[in-house]
């Protein structure tokens, strides 16, 4: 006789989706914690964030004016006067040896806690993504190990953004319409871009059926979630918009009229520096914001990329399901970033969740690594670094366009699993671009920063003249002074025998000057004091 087999009750000890989402989320924000303590946005590079900027505008308070009510800035009020409220706070403790340590802390510390509710969002879709508890849980391994994000977090805003974005594709997939639009309204008063969640809700709302028919009925639907976006912008915005509405005003005529920055429209227009808005923020009529002219179509641009939306916005798709929904936001982020006069690294936080959350392998990986290596080539390595290379900022934006494009039709065929293995060629291709293009700027940037270095080094008459006096063999260079040694080697290795004296009175074993030059003829000796250094 046969009995039916019974699977083995799980033990207490065994692991759960639900029990690897909290360990999980307690490491993520206990290393993000640790992390705004401890570590800087620059690392040896440079010591400088948006952060910087956030204090000096909270700070102007001690002289009694206020963003949007005595000046404007180029983003929406909430994030300002939550810079304001921090810096408040950080008044009541005396300040650190740092000045900054305090709001920086506090401030800081409030984007710790919506990077913990996209870390809880991101698990959320995830679930509805996958059944399988180990593939939940890889989705959050992959992003807790992102690096874009926790540099984000230590210097910028965009991480809140984010919370609201992903806060309204939730609510978007649990059909909580009404609760969506408050979500990307509150966004949309954070930083302007959560109002592309307008196009994924009116997409999500679409009939299973007939468009035609039931066009009506989605008309009202997609202009009630619109209503809610507007009429909770408008709430939000009201205390500005009542008090001083010039300030509002500006601050919209800023982001419109700014001009292109780290695009592959940048480039086009001749402009490789950073993204700056110009103008007097004093001034609630100021119109000059751009820093270079506009020398691009830009009504064209729009319209192209307004088509092309159009197009992926018609195609069929069941809404039904969270992944063609999930992908749609995607893509759509994708889209708004092409289109975008401007760029900055941390927007790459947009992108990446949907990365990790559609492609949980290692052709997900292999995306967010490859975006992340363009981000450090751009900021820091070429801003800070190597700003001349202008050819360096063109091929990073260029590539980054392609990368963009690539993960557009990613996500264009999550659908069809069959397409999806189709584009292995695409992705080798990729592989060999970013790798051909590594190998050839290795040299080419090594040469930069050396030729960079020499251009700033406070020795550089003297490396010059040093290098019209070379013989053959090369001749002994002795120096007395080790960080003088240090800054010579890289340029004179190849034309002298660099020696450094001097060791012999610290260190018993190291040789004497004698020592040094022992059967040499000639030499050179470049002795330093206090008064500067004497060639010999």
């Amino acid at each position: 006789m046969t009995h039916p087999t019974t699977e083995a009750a799980p033990s207490k000890d065994a692991a759960s989706p639900r029990t690897d989402f909290w360990l999980l989320l307690a490491l993520f924000v206990s290393f993000r914690l640790l992390t705004l303590l401890l570590l800087r946005p620059g690392g040896f590079i440079r010591d400088w964030s948006d952060f910087d900027t956030y204090l000096g505008i909270a700070a102007l308070s001690d002289y009694g004016l206020y963003p949007f009510r005595h000046f404007w800035l180029e983003w929406p009020p909430a994030i300002p006067w939550l810079m304001v409220g921090a810096y408040k706070l950080s008044l009541l403790l005396p300040p650190w040896e740092d000045p900054r340590f305090g709001f920086i802390a506090i401030l800081g510390a409030v984007f710790v806690l919506f990077e913990a509710g996209n870390f809880a969002l991101i698990y959320r879709l995830a679930r509805r993504l996958y059944t399988n508890p180990a593939r939940i849980t890889r989705v959050l391994w992959l992003y807790a190990g992102l690096f874009p994000p926790v540099y984000a977090m230590l210097g910028f805003f965009d991480g809140v953004a984010l919370f609201f974005i992903l806060l309204s594709l939730e609510w978007i997939l649990s059909r909580r319409y009404t609760l969506s639009a408050l979500a990307a309204a509150a966004g949309f008063v954070v930083k302007l871009t959560p109002i592309f969640m307008l196009g994924v809700a009116a997409r999500a709302l679409r009939p299973a059926g007939s468009l035609r028919a039931d066009l009506p009925s989605w008309g009202r639907r997609v202009a009630l979630y619109g209503a809610a976006f507007a009429a909770t912008a408008a709430l939000l915005l009201s205390p500005f918009w009542l008090a001083e509405p010039q300030w509002l005003l500006a601050s919209f005529r800023a982001t419109l009229n700014r001009a292109s920055w780290e695009t592959v429209w940048a480039v086009l227009e001749g402009y490789y520096g950073f993204g700056v808005v110009l103008g007097d923020r004093l001034n609630p009529a100021e119109t000059a914001f751009a820093v270079h002219p506009a020398t691009l179509p830009w009504g064209l641009i729009s319209l192209g990329f307004a088509a092309l939306y159009a197009l992926l916005f018609f195609r069929p798709a069941d809404s039904r399901r969270p992944r063609p929904v999930i992908a749609f936001t995607g893509l759509t982020v994708l889209l708004f970033l092409l289109w975008s006069k401007g760029y900055s690294p941390q927007f790459l936080v947009y992108v990446l969740p949907f990365v990790i959350l559609l492609l949980p392998n290692a052709v997900g990986v292999g995306y967010a690594l490859a975006l992340t290596a363009l981000n450090v080539l751009e900021q820091p390595i070429y801003f800070v670094m190597l700003p001349a290379e202008h050819g360096l900022l063109s091929a990073i934006v260029v590539a980054r366009f392609i990368l963009f494009a690539a993960l557009g039709v990613e996500f264009g065929v999550q659908n069809s699993e069959e397409l999806n293995l189709k584009l292995n060629w695409m992705r080798l291709a990729l592989a060999a671009m970013m790798l051909i293009g590594l190998l050839a700027f290795v040299p080419k940037g090594l040469s930069a920063y050396r030729r960079a270095q020499l251009e700033r080094s406070p020795h550089r008459d003297l490396i010059g003249f040093l290098q019209t006096q070379t013989a053959e063999p090369p001749l002994p260079l002795l120096l007395t002074d080790p960080p003088l040694y240090r800054q010579l080697y890289p340029y004179l290795r190849r034309d002298y025998r660099l020696l450094l004296a001097g060791g012999d009175a610290l260190y018993p074993a190291a040789p004497a000057p004698a020592d040094l030059l022992a059967g040499e003829t000639r030499a050179w000796l470049l002795a330093s004091s206090s008064q500067g250094s004497d060639v010999q």
